[in-house]
């Protein structure tokens, strides 16, 4: 009975002996695994230098001297065992692996981000850095209405814009470059959420001396025969004002100048090159005081467009986007 209780024990101690050094071994394997993990702050240093393909440029996206960017290029290198960018005296050239690492990298920041948004989120609304993108014929009308009540009602806020074309703020709010953008809807075929929030109205715009702004309201019909303004291709606006102009049987008669803003388009409406469709949002900032400028609205069923949000269904910043959603529709009941 002893012998069989000491064997038991030696087993025992034997066993726990093993498991020790298995917790060792595994420890061990477990801090190398971590010393190897590239840090954010190098990632960073990649995102910028794949952006900029200079070095000195990079650095100045990140507040850090040249040297301290390279340094932490090279040590990326080591960590992966690859090459991530070609260098020359006069520039720097992205290895076919540096770009896809680099754009993984733009997803890990990004996740960094919404990790750190999270506290401050659910501490209170609207809080820390958030990355809004706007369409170039919504940000010059919304955005002078929206600033200063985020300003007032949320001074902890640290408002990044970003203005460009629907196409690209889908595919940057897709891949987290930026956390939501203000646009016309439907956009994103169902890839993300959509928060509608006010409808904008077209209207016609004219020279003060053309037979069509004695009119009160237009047919849209009788565009047939006229010379129509267009904003470049890309713009959503102009997909948009086709399509309108399309339904009700004007389907020639568009003239594309290159312009990439409603300013553009306006002044050339007022020197009588044609007529244009401009959204109602934009008539105070683009007519105004303008005599030689008119507007008319549309006979019903009267063309308009969909103002609205989108943002990742994965996102944990929903309190966030609807303060901000409340914002923007406050702007339409003055």
């Amino acid at each position: 009975m002893n012998g069989y209780r000491g064997e038991t024990l030696a087993n025992a101690n034997k066993s726990t002996k093993q498991l020790k050094f298995s917790f060792i071994i595994d420890f061990f394997d477990y801090t190398v695994f971590m010393k190897y993990l590239p840090s954010t702050k190098q990632l960073q240093y990649l995102i910028a230098l794949a952006q900029t393909e200079h070095f000195s440029k990079a650095a100045d996206l990140c507040n850090v001297t040249q040297s301290t960017l390279s340094a932490g290029i090279k040590e990326l290198e080591v960590i992966f065992a690859v090459t991530l960018a070609e260098r020359t005296k006069r520039s720097v050239i992205m290895t076919p692996i540096g770009k896809k690492i680099a754009e993984r990298a733009e997803k890990l920041i990004a996740d960094a981000e919404q990790m750190m948004a999270l506290t401050t989120a659910v501490q209170q609304p609207l809080t820390g850095k958030l990355k809004l993108g706007v369409i170039p014929t919504i940000a010059p009308y919304l955005l002078p209405k929206i600033l200063p009540t985020l300003r007032a009602n949320y001074p902890h806020l640290d408002l990044e814009l970003r203005e460009t074309q629907t196409d690209i703020l889908i595919e940057e709010v897709t891949n987290g470059k930026i956390d939501i953008a203000l646009l016309a809807l439907p956009a994103s075929q169902g890839r993300l959420m959509e928060q509608a929030l006010f409808e904008d109205p077209f209207l016609l715009l004219t020279p003060n001396d053309h037979p069509l702004s004695k009119q009160k309201t237009i047919d849209a019909g009788k565009l047939a025969n006229e010379h129509l303004l267009l904003l470049e291709e890309g713009h959503c606006f102009r997909d948009q004002a086709i399509e309108f102009c399309t339904k009700q049987g004007v389907s020639n008669g568009f003239s594309t100048l290159g312009a990439t803003s409603l300013a553009t388009v306006s002044q050339m409406v007022a020197a009588n090159f044609g007529l244009t469709l401009l959204p109602k949002m934009a008539r105070e900032k683009e007519v105004g005081n303008n005599k030689s400028l008119i507007t008319r609205p549309f006979q019903s069923p009267e063309p308009t467009r969909t103002i609205g949000l989108i943002w990742r269904k994965t996102t944990s910043r929903l309190a966030d986007f609807e303060s901000l959603a409340q914002v923007i529709k406050s702007t339409q009941e003055i």
